[in-house]
């Protein structure tokens, strides 16, 4: 099964960050897989299930302009 774009919808969000910091220090959490392999194997998972990448960049800066943002 393709997935299919239908472009970007209220609420999407645009970028996201993980800090761990607070579940390290509450819960002893230290991550299983460092950032590198993460990124290889998540990469690998998405050739695999067929997960293209779309280059939003240009469209997101001119949203951004357009609201006086950047």
């Amino acid at each position: 099964m393709k997935r299919e774009s239908k472009g970007n919808c209220k609420g999407d969000i645009r970028h996201c960050y993980a800090d761990t910091n607070k579940a390290q220090k509450l819960l002893n959490f230290k991550p299983s897989v460092g950032l590198q392999d993460g990124l290889s194997e998540l990469a690998e998972w998405a050739k695999t299930h067929e997960w293209g990448a779309t280059d939003l960049f240009e469209k997101a800066l001119k949203e951004l302009k357009e609201k006086h943002l950047a």
